[in-house]
């Protein structure tokens, strides 16, 4: 269930990000994918209680989409910048 949910969230973040018209927009979607109370933030901090088996795929995954998803941001800004 939570690797399903870390994929999901990439998908629709990443198409979110490519859809972003403008910095404001990106600004918008980094705290609602990325920010203290997104959804992965919250799987990430509650790996500990998660089975010992699972831990170790979950935090892969949802620190391998934080990063990511940042880079996503990072490369979209700089094409509405026209860098």
């Amino acid at each position: 269930m939570t690797v399903e949910r870390i994929e999901q969230i990439s998908g629709e973040a990443a198409d979110a990000i490519a859809s972003a018209s403008d910095a404001d927009a990106l600004g918008q979607l980094r705290v609602r994918y990325l920010g203290r109370k997104s959804d992965l933030t919250a799987i990430l901090r509650g790996i500990g209680e998660l089975d010992p088996a699972d831990r170790g795929p979950v935090g892969k995954l949802g620190n391998a989409t934080r990063e990511r998803l940042e880079g996503l941001l990072e490369e979209r800004l700089d094409s509405l910048q026209g860098g």
